[in-house]
């Protein structure tokens, strides 16, 4: 029986940006951690994660027009990144795979199906190299928000917080 005191949960979402975002400011969420192109004023903390272009390292060819990638699905994290980036350089794009899981994501561009924007510290130990015609982007951030400002939501972003800056 519930004898009045604070209620709390814990759920955990994996989702695109906008959503999780949306969520959160619809006060779904207490706390939530997004990677998005620059934090907003309200952000607990912000850490930028490092991005770059990849192919794999066993290919060695010149990636024609349409370049082919392997991006996230619509609305996928880097995606829109990727678009402006090439056309940009007024050169076409073909998407030759997509999907959701990063691991995916990973496989299609160490298996030589395209080039793909991704986290640096995501490719360790993977047959990928830079792509060194578009090479390093803009880092992305990685930032949490919060609605608590003193209590227990607000001392777990904290340590989160800490837990995303060490890693």
């Amino acid at each position: 029986m519930y004898g009045g005191g604070p209620i709390h949960s814990a759920g955990y979402h994996n989702g695109f940006k906008p959503l999780s975002c949306r969520s959160y400011r619809g006060g779904e969420f207490d706390i939530v951690v997004v990677k998005e192109p620059a934090a907003s004023a309200d952000c607990l903390a912000s850490f930028p994660e490092n991005t770059a272009w990849f192919e794999s390292e066993d290919g060695a060819q010149e990636w024609c027009d349409p370049i082919l990638l392997v991006a996230f699905l619509p609305g996928g994290l880097y995606r829109e990144a990727m678009f402006d980036r090439i056309e940009q350089e007024r050169r076409r794009w073909y998407i030759a795979f997509s999907d959701t899981s990063l691991q995916s994501v990973l496989v299609g561009a160490e298996s030589g199906l395209g080039l793909s924007m991704l986290p640096m510290r995501a490719v360790t130990g993977r047959r990928l190299r830079i792509f060194r015609h578009f090479g390093m982007t803009c880092p992305m951030a990685v930032s949490i928000y919060t609605w608590d400002k003193g209590g227990l939501a607000y001392e777990l972003a904290e340590q989160m917080a800490t837990a995303l800056k060490n890693r």
